[in-house]
C-alpha cells in the first residue's frame, strides 16, 4: 500500500494557474476550499495537495471537513503531513478518529540513538568509548536488546536501569560470557549518579525523578515532555532531534520542490518504516548517509557551548 504525503497549496496558482489580476485572484480564493484535491501518483507514494492556502486563515471546521474528504476518497493507511498540517489539531483528530497512521518520527528515534550519542561526543570533542552510559528501560523488546548489545561494545560502561532485572540478566550474562564485557543491571536509586549520558526508553516523569541524577548529565528523553525536578540538575534534557539524509527518495522530493515542506525525520521514517532486523535497518541508515544536525531541548535547539562539561 502506498504512503500518502499531504500538503497545502502554497499559492492559488497551484489550482488556478491561468488567473490574472488581484480582483480575480480574490474571487477565486473564496471557491478554493471547494475544489477537488490535487493528486500526483508515483511508484510507491501519492502526493495530495489540499485546496487550502497555507498563508490564509483556516477554521477548524474546514480542516476537519478536508480530513474527512481525503479519508473518504482515498485508500489511506499511512500518511505524512507537512510541518504546517502536523500541528493542526482538528485535522489530526479527524485522521486519528478514522484510524489513519500518522508518521511522527518516534519509531525512527530508537534506531538513531547511536547517531545521537556520536553527535554529542563530537560536540564535546570526546570519544564514545570514554563514556558511562545508562539506559532506563522496563519493557523488554528485541530492538531494546539489540540497542543494548550494540552500546555495550562501544562505551566504557553500560548500566541497565530496570524493574525487570531478571529479563535483562540474560543479556548481562551473554555479554560477559561471549565478549568479556561487563554491564550492570540494577534499580538502585543512585545508579545514574555517575552517568555521562542517560537514555530514557520508557520511564515516566515520576519514575525518572525518583533517581539521583548527575549534575551535568545529558538525558535523551525523545518524544517525552519530561521535566527534571531536581534543583541540582544543571545538565541537558533532550526531547527531539533534526536530521538529514541522502537517497533516491529525497531526490524525488527535491525534484518536486517539496523537501522543505516536510520534516526530514518524518520523511525518512515513512521511507524506512518496515518490519526488519535492527542490523538491517542500521545498515540502511548508514547507506542513506543519515546525519543528526540538531538536538532539541525543552527550550529549543541545544547550542554548542551547552554540550561542554568540566571533562570536555
Amino acid at each position: 500500500m502506498k504512503t500518502y504525503y499531504v500538503r497545502m497549496a502554497q499559492s492559488i496558482y497551484e489550482f488556478f494557474p491561468w488567473i490574472k489580476g488581484k480582483m480575480l485572484k480574490k474571487a477565486f480564493s473564496t471557491f478554493l476550499p471547494w475544489m477537488p484535491v490535487k493528486k500526483i501518483e508515483l511508484e510507491n507514494k501519492v502526493i495530495l495537495t489540499l485546496p487550502l492556502l497555507k498563508n490564509k486563515k483556516i477554521t477548524n471546521k474546514q480542516y476537519s471537513r478536508m480530513a474527512r474528504k481525503i479519508v473518504k476518497k482515498e485508500n489511506l493507511r499511512d500518511i505524512v503531513l507537512t510541518k504546517d498540517l502536523f500541528y493542526q489539531e482538528a485535522f489530526i483528530w479527524q485522521l486519528k478518529k478514522d484510524n489513519i497512521h500518522i508518521f511522527d518520527g518516534k519509531w525512527l528515534e530508537q534506531y538513531l540513538i547511536l547517531d545521537c550519542l556520536f553527535f554529542i561526543c563530537e560536540k564535546q570533542k570526546q570519544n564514545l568509548g570514554e563514556k558511562e552510559i545508562s539506559i532506563l528501560v522496563n519493557e523488554p523488546s528485541d530492538i531494546v536488546k539489540q540497542i543494548i548489545m550494540s552500546l555495550a561494545q562501544k562505551v566504557r560502561l553500560l548500566n541497565i536501569i530496570t524493574n525487570k532485572i531478571n529479563s535483562y540478566q540474560k543479556i548481562e550474562d551473554f555479554l560477559y560470557q561471549n565478549y568479556g564485557i561487563m554491564v550492570r543491571v540494577t534499580n538502585n536509586k543512585k545508579a545514574l549518579s555517575k552517568s555521562d549520558i542517560i537514555i530514557n526508553m520508557d520511564y515516566s516523569e515520576e519514575k525518572l525523578n525518583y533517581f539521583s541524577l548527575p549534575k551535568k548529565g545529558i538525558l535523551l528523553n525523545f518524544g517525552k515532555n519530561i521535566k527534571i525536578k531536581s534543583k541540582k540538575f544543571d545538565g541537558i534534557n533532550i526531547r527531539n532531534y533534526k536530521m538529514v539524509f541522502q537517497n533516491q527518495e529525497m531526490q524525488e522530493f527535491k525534484q518536486l520542490h517539496l523537501e522543505e515542506e516536510f520534516e526530514q525525520k518524518i520523511l525518512y521514517e515513512s521511507i524506512l518504516y518496515r518490519k526488519d532486523s535492527y542490523k538491517n535497518i542500521r545498515e540502511k541508515i548508514q547507506k542513506d548517509k543519515v546525519q543528526i544536525t540538531e538536538l532539541i531541548g525543552l527550550n529549543g535547539t541545544i547550542h554548542e557551548r551547552e554540550y561542554v562539561t568540566e571533562n570536555s
